[in-house]
């Protein structure tokens, strides 16, 4: 920081992102008790709003929290002791999920698709048939190569292959960006966080879920305390939270909820696509080639850095040369 006071970068990175104005502008306000009126009414504007981001008419609780705690959350609402996962990764956030349910001392299925590859349906639904898993993991836009996968297919294979297993999914970088139907496609449990299209500060987290993941949920033994989803449902359906909220960032939310709602989510994913496909080209003009082999995400553009240039010192010099910045490898890569 100059005596002048911050320069301004310009923020491009995959998460967070830049912060959306108006929510900024509600999240400097005076902080209030969580415990009134006032803040349950704002949860509850929150609540009917993430059901229209989330594209369903069911409950979405709100976490103080990562996405990775929306992704815990998800998982030992869902498992009990001796349950087998199926996890499908197409890098290092597809990679996430079976960490967590290792660490629950859970049976991890993997099917891994190759660098800059979606899932490939066929060898989902084999594998489905095959082990018949309790829940099926997967990502829906991986940033770590900038792929998406093709949820409304692979939702319908894994019904028709294996209709008692959960379908749960990492849409943290998904849901604001492009088409995505929880209810319509039928997926059980949906993750979503802040600091992605909704344009707020890292630290909330946010989970749907179906009616049979609901009643799931309650036979459950899988050890949970702070991260349980039906608590949190349950409150949160008066305006209350099970514990201390990150209040100022729930403000932001209901403020970028509001702005969706404007814009609407087809004029969101129209925004998105078009700038995506100017970001490729772009770079595709300057010879930079791009690391997705099909179904590019609309909402992270994954790039190799040309033969002869050097990664941190491109990632150095974007943002002391120009005040742009922008993330490096992730993962493997």
């Amino acid at each position: 920081m100059s005596e002048e006071g911050p320069v301004e970068v310009r923020l491009m990175t995959p998460g967070p992102t830049a912060l959306l104005d108006r929510a900024r502008e509600a999240m400097s306000a005076p902080m209030m008790h969580h415990r009134t009126e006032e803040f349950r009414s704002i949860v509850r504007e929150c609540r009917e709003g993430l059901k229209r981001f989330f594209r369903t008419s069911d409950d979405v609780a709100i976490l103080t929290s990562s996405g990775t705690g929306g992704m815990e959350a998800a998982l030992v609402a869902l498992l009990s002791p001796g349950d087998r996962v199926l996890v499908g990764s197409c890098g290092k956030f597809g990679d996430r999920w079976g960490e967590i349910a290792a660490a629950y001392g859970l049976e991890v299925d993997w099917i891994k698709s190759g660098t800059g590859e979606a899932l490939d349906p066929a060898e989902v639904a084999a594998r489905l048939l095959t082990i018949r898993p309790r829940v099926f993991c997967l990502t829906a836009s991986e940033t770590s190569v900038g792929v998406k996968n093709d949820l409304e297919s692979l939702a319908n294979l894994a019904r028709e292959a294996s209709p008692q297993t959960f379908l749960v999914v990492d849409a943290i970088t998904a849901l604001g960006a492009f088409p995505f139907e929880t209810q319509k496609w039928g997926i059980d449990i949906v993750v979503c966080g802040s600091q992605k299209a909704l344009s707020l500060p890292p630290g909330l987290a946010f989970v749907s879920m179906s009616a049979r993941a609901r009643e799931a949920a309650g036979r459950t033994r899988l050890p949970r305390y702070y991260l349980n989803l039906l608590r949190e449902i349950e409150k949160q359906a008066s305006g209350e939270t099970a514990f201390t909220p990150a209040i100022s960032l729930v403000v932001g939310l209901a403020a970028s909820l509001r702005w969706f709602g404007e814009r609407t989510m087809e004029g969101a994913w129209r925004d998105a696509a078009r700038r995506s496909a100017m970001t490729r080209a772009g770079l595709e003009a300057l010879g930079v080639a791009l690391v997705p082999k099909g179904a590019p995400s609309e909402s992270v553009t994954a790039a190799w850095v040309p033969v002869g240039i050097y990664c941190a010192a491109l990632l150095k010099d974007l943002t002391a040369m120009h005040r742009i910045m922008i993330a490096g490898w992730l993962g493997e890569l």
